[in-house]
This record gives structure tokens, C-alpha cells and sequence, in this order.
């Protein structure tokens, strides 16, 4: 074998040995911040806060609490390996992380598609629960007043469909729409321009979440995946002179 071929080997082995470094720094790095935001008491959109009364959307918020930790401590875990790995060089250690990248993989992306099939549903739960409350806040039931006044706090909007119709009992009463609602400072009977219905902004809270964690459950299998790549560079040794690095 020539110079130049030991030379190939080497630099090859040494780019090997950097990715792979980098790609377990990676690891580390987003099991970190994946356990830091499940733990942080305001996980969370606003929407899913308003919602923790039904026993269905808890379990949603609580899903992605234990979720993003639970990704996050094998995210963490997975890079421990690979680094035993990558110092041992041990075949089984390097294998057995190859074994375990690709499961994390399918396991990501099968929960990305759950993850955007259940948008309908959840959508239907938040227009019953809407549409449940603005019924009864012309009635004064404290729970639903208390969750409409929150919600159209947050979102700045008003009503269900219609912020009109919905609450004309209620103005006809009053001589005002409820203080949660975007109205004029000088006149409670006008809503500010622009103002929307909270099932329209309810929605589009809802479109945005579910693409964003749709969307990073994706990536990150896409990035389990290149760790089998990293792992199949690193582990493959083309002659024995390659592993005095």
C-alpha cells in the first residue's frame, strides 16, 4: 500500500471520527434542551393552558411534557452510547447504536403523522368547548366565564362565530360585551376593528402547533437517521492502519 493510499485512509478516518464527534455533541445539545422545555412548568401553548379543565387536552399537555423529556433523555442516552462507542470502538457498542438510531427513527416519524392526523380532532373538542361556553356566559357559569374571559384575553377575540350574535343576549343585558372582548374604551357596545371570532383564532393556534411539532418530530428523525450514516463512516476501518488514530 502506497503513501498516499495511508494518507487517504487516515484523513478519511479523521473526517469519520469529527462528524461523529459533532453529531454526539448534537445529541447532547438536544437532549439538553428537550428535557429543559418539558420540565419547565409553562410547556405549553396558551391555547392548551386555557384548555387543562377538560380531561382530554390535560392528557394533550401532559403527552407533550413527558414526550419532549422522555425524547430528550434518549436523545441523551443515545449519544452515551455512541461515545463509549466512538472511545472503545467497540463493535456490539457501535451496532447496538446503529440498532437503536434507526427504531428512534421509525418511532419519530410514525409519531409526526399522529401527531398531524389528530388535528381534526382537537379542533372539534376546542369548537364544542368554544361554542359550551359562549352559551353559557349569558348565563353567568362561573367555569365557562372564566375560561371565555382568558382565552379572548389571550387570543384577542371575541365570541364563537359571530361576536354580535353570540353574545347579543348578553349586550341587551349589560348595555356592553364582556370586558375580555376587544371593545372601544368609549363605547363597550363597539368592538375594535378586525376583531375575530375566537373559533377563527382558536384554529389557526391550532394549524400552527400541530405543523410545529409535527414538523420538529420530523427533523428530529431525520437527524436519528444521519446518525446511522455517522455511525456506518466511523465504524467502517478499510485496513488496519486506520486505527492508530
Amino acid at each position: 500500500m502506497t503513501v498516499a493510499a495511508v494518507f487517504r485512509i487516515l484523513c478519511f478516518r479523521r473526517c469519520a471520527s469529527l462528524c461523529f464527534c459533532a453529531y454526539i455533541f448534537f445529541c447532547y445539545l438536544i437532549g439538553s434542551c428537550l428535557i429543559g422545555w418539558g420540565s419547565s412548568w409553562s410547556t405549553g401553548t396558551k391555547l392548551i393552558e386555557f384548555f387543562t379543565e377538560e380531561p382530554i387536552t390535560w392528557r394533550i399537555k401532559f403527552a407533550l411534557k413527558f414526550s419532549s423529556i422522555l425524547i430528550g433523555c434518549i436523545f441523551f442516552g443515545l449519544g452515551v452510547i455512541a461515545c463509549v462507542g466512538k472511545v472503545t470502538e467497540r463493535p456490539v457498542l457501535l451496532k447496538g447504536t446503529k440498532v437503536c438510531l434507526a427504531l428512534f427513527a421509525i418511532i419519530l416519524l410514525g409519531a409526526s403523522i399522529f401527531v398531524w392526523s389528530f388535528q381534526n380532532e382537537f379542533e372539534e373538542i376546542i369548537k364544542i368547548k368554544i361554542s359550551k361556553s359562549v352559551l353559557n356566559y349569558a348565563e353567568m357559569f362561573t367555569s365557562d366565564e372564566s375560561f371565555l374571559d382568558n382565552l379572548q384575553y389571550s387570543l384577542r377575540c371575541c365570541g364563537y362565530n359571530n361576536s354580535s350574535l353570540d353574545y347579543s343576549s348578553f349586550v341587551s343585558q349589560h348595555g356592553r360585551f364582556p370586558i375580555s372582548c376587544p371593545t372601544d374604551e368609549h363605547d363597550r357596545r363597539q368592538l375594535l376593528p378586525n376583531t375575530s371570532p375566537c373559533l377563527d383564532v382558536a384554529k389557526s393556534v391550532i394549524t400552527r402547533t400541530v405543523q410545529f411539532v409535527s414538523f420538529t418530530l420530523g427533523i428530529l428523525s431525520i437527524y436519528a437517521a444521519l446518525g446511522i450514516l455517522s455511525v456506518l463512516l466511523f465504524s467502517h476501518h478499510p485496513d488496519p492502519w486506520a486505527r492508530c488514530l
